[in-house]
């Protein structure tokens, strides 16, 4: 059996309880995939689907997926600060988790802005290289914004950036020898929910200029 969703229009059966997905195998019958741990909804009816998602151009999905995943980030470190400043205790685990969100977020947006404004996608995962790509066709001060000092240290490559690739170290813990970072990392939740703010004010003014220019 192979299924093949989605569907143009969501059957009945999704949203309701136990119900996971739903999909079309390769005999043209429903197939309704149940999931027990599903049953008691706390949100009963709220979903999202893909299909809208599936139909948007390459640099605006790779937008809308840097704001999402700006909101972990945020989510994560206030919940930490709230948590700590009551006494629990705050772990670099947790910090690590905001950090590669924060990463990953980054490079999401840098790339969709450099293609909306030149129609070619950026061919690699350093982030070094975005920010002088994003800076070169955005200079003014209005779309600037912070980023983690040690993303901007100078390596003659993404692969010894910071002795350790920042996605990978926040991703694993470790580089992709299995060792961690020689250097000592700090997470405060105030600095990264403050920065994720500052993303949050500049990169949609910074993407509406690159639609209305591009």
């Amino acid at each position: 059996m192979s299924p093949h969703p989605p569907h143009e229009i969501p059957p009945e059966e999704l949203g309701l309880p136990g119900v996971e997905s739903v999909a079309v195998d390769a005999a043209g019958r429903t197939v309704v995939v149940l999931n027990p741990i599903q049953s008691p909804q706390q949100w009963p009816g709220v979903s999202a689907f893909s299909r809208s998602f599936s139909g948007l151009a390459v640099s605006e999905k790779y937008y809308q997926q840097s704001l999402a995943f700006l909101d972990p980030a945020k989510v994560l470190s206030e919940a930490a600060g709230v948590s700590g400043a009551a006494g629990a205790p705050v772990t670099w685990p947790q910090g690590s988790v905001c950090y590669y969100c924060i990463h990953i977020a980054m490079e999401l947006f840098l790339k969709a802005c450099i293609m909306k404004r030149t129609g070619d996608t950026p061919k690699t995962h350093d982030v070094q290289k975005l920010i002088t790509g994003y800076g070169e066709l955005f200079p003014e001060q209005e779309f600037r914004f912070q980023v983690p000092l040690t993303w901007l240290q100078a390596a003659p490559s993404f692969e010894t950036l910071v002795d350790r690739a920042p996605d990978q170290l926040y991703r694993c813990g470790v580089g992709k020898d299995g060792v961690a970072s020689s250097l000592t990392h700090q997470f405060v939740p105030d600095i990264l929910f403050n920065r994720v703010q500052q993303y949050l004010r500049v990169w949609p003014r910074a993407w509406g200029e690159a639609c209305r220019r591009g």
